[in-house]
């Protein structure tokens, strides 16, 4: 996926609140604090390399839309996961980071979904490739066979998709997991202040 001047999206750039929270939980454990939220990091840190699987990939199409099935050894293709990437709706995810993981987890193929980015193209655009997807997909499955999931901007899409799909009544995925979805556009849910102590920073700018 690249932006219209043809730069690849894959590598999401750094935001300052990133780093900031980075190094103070990497001062932290310097300083020999072994909580819970700097072990997490400090585990994320050492293992990123070794996470991902052995997979493959087969490019995916219907119309204009785009995406990639990814496999791994031993998945079972009668049921399948439709993943919706974050990085805040402007750049796209490689396989291995989350695709790759989730179908082995799940054991079936996992169709990792290029949705049109912001701020090229702006809401509803992804919303309606999500939908679109959905929709091409259950040519494919049944409704009952497929699994949706969202992480971060991709949870919102999915929230987002499950909320059309029910006003129109039209067939519901067998199940859905939501993962740090942003479903509160106006950050004034008790939840958006309740959780600013975990890292998740009431500044941070969306580029929706």
């Amino acid at each position: 996926m690249s932006q219209p001047n043809g730069v690849p999206t894959f590598e999401q750039p750094e935001a300052p609140v990133d780093r900031m929270v980075i190094e103070g939980l990497l001062a932290a454990l310097n300083a020999g604090d072994r909580s819970d939220s700097g072990k997490v990091v400090l585990d994320l840190l050492q293992s990123a390399p070794a996470r991902a699987p052995q997979f493959e990939t087969a490019p995916w199409s219907a119309g204009d839309l785009t995406g990639d099935w990814v496999v791994t050894p031993d998945t079972r293709d009668d049921a399948v996961a439709i993943y919706l990437h974050g990085r805040r709706f402007q750049h796209d995810e490689p396989a291995e980071v989350t695709a790759a993981p989730l179908s082995q987890a799940l054991g079936m193929p996992v169709l990792l979904l290029h949705y049109r980015l912001s701020p090229a193209n702006r809401y509803p655009a992804a919303l309606e490739d999500v939908l679109s997807a959905i929709r091409s997909v259950r040519k494919l499955r049944p409704a009952s066979w497929i699994v949706l999931v969202g992480h971060s901007a991709g949870g919102t899409l999915a929230l987002s998709a499950l909320t059309e799909m029910s006003k129109t009544g039209e067939p519901m995925p067998a199940a859905a997991a939501i993962v740090s979805a942003i479903a509160d556009f106006t950050f004034t849910a008790a939840t958006h202040q309740s959780n600013a102590d975990s890292g998740l920073c009431p500044s941070v700018p969306l580029g929706v």
